[in-house]
């Protein structure tokens, strides 16, 4: 008789193979990588402790456990967007600099290559 469902063992090894893929990712991110180790042992938690979340749903007045972890996943989520839309539009800025820097720099190198060429008699 084992201690955890089949549900329950496929679900930890997933999140646990998520933290490592995690690690890899956020490595010089000391601040990413504790959010995320906090969100993978509540995670793990309410996992193995299923019955946590409906006692947590309705300590808030939540219907159901499965509707209060559908609510924060939105929450999440939602938050996740935002940051990586946020990360989009810096992207994007530091590409516009970058290509307008290089095409002046082209610009003024073009001029000078001009002004060294003979004058065509036409």
């Amino acid at each position: 008789m084992s201690f955890f469902s089949p549900i329950q063992i496929v679900l930890i090894v997933l999140s646990l193979l998520i933290a490592l893929l995690s690690a890899r990712t956020f490595k010089n991110r000391l601040l990413y990588r504790l959010i995320f180790l906090l969100g993978l042992c509540v995670a793990v938690m309410f996992i193995v402790y299923p019955g946590l979340t409906s006692q947590l749903a309705q300590l808030l007045s939540v219907g159901r456990g499965v509707d209060l972890v559908f609510y924060v996943l939105f929450a999440v989520v939602t938050f996740a967007i935002v940051l990586l839309y946020r990360r989009i539009l810096k992207l994007d800025e530091v590409i516009t600099a970058i290509s307008r820097r290089d095409a002046i720099r082209n610009a003024t190198k073009l001029d000078k290559a001009d002004a060294q060429l003979p004058a065509s008699n036409s």
